[in-house]
């Protein structure tokens, strides 16, 4: 059964809203550009004060974006002035006490890809209108300092994304806490979805 995303929310909202990003690359979903070779083939973190060769002959440079409070929606289309067959790349470090799972919620019109610490989690490619939250992935958060590398493709038109991970915050991960309130809402939703 879908969650609704207010529910989620209970057990914290987690938005990335912080990122570094780069671009844009023409969007050959399958293809390997230079900054998504060179974090790759380093745990998943790109050298943030390397400059690439763009899709529009221009040497483009990391630099920071901001998404929504809340969903941590990003407006591409915004940041980078392109609608066209396009893509780019975010990153963000997770700092993680402690060994922790948990999960992934994302959207994007169009593509998007997620690696952790360089290890692919999603590879979602072709056309989808976007619904903030629509997949999701679990995943397990080593300790210590995690690199979260994101491609994003567009094929055309309204280009945006969001990524939430409850217990994020402000670049750090928290187990969120078990409260007697929240196992409640969890079961209930297990017994009855609608």
């Amino acid at each position: 059964a879908e969650i609704e995303p207010e529910i989620r929310n209970f057990f914290g909202s987690g938005a990335v809203t912080q990122w570094k990003m780069i671009g844009v690359f023409e969007n050959v979903w399958e293809a390997q550009h230079p900054p998504e070779k060179d974090a790759l083939a380093n745990g998943g973190r790109p050298d943030l004060s390397k400059r690439y060769h763009n899709a529009e002959g221009q040497d483009a440079a990391w630099h920071d974006v901001a998404g929504e409070p809340g969903t941590g929606t990003v407006d591409l289309a915004k940041a980078f002035k392109s609608t066209a067959m396009v893509c780019a790349y975010a990153f963000t470090e997770v700092d993680t006490p402690e060994p922790s799972e948990t999960k992934i919620f994302c959207g994007a019109d169009d593509e998007i890809a997620i690696w952790l610490n360089g290890k692919q989690l999603l590879n979602r490619g072709g056309s989808h209108g976007f619904e903030a939250d629509g997949t999701e992935v679990p995943v397990q958060l080593p300790a210590g300092k995690n690199a979260l590398f994101v491609k994003i493709g567009n094929r055309g038109g309204t280009w945006v994304f969001n990524l939430r991970m409850p217990g994020f915050e402000n670049g750090k991960f928290v187990k969120p806490k078990e409260t007697p309130e929240s196992k409640q809402l969890a079961y209930a939703l297990a017994q009855n979805p609608d």
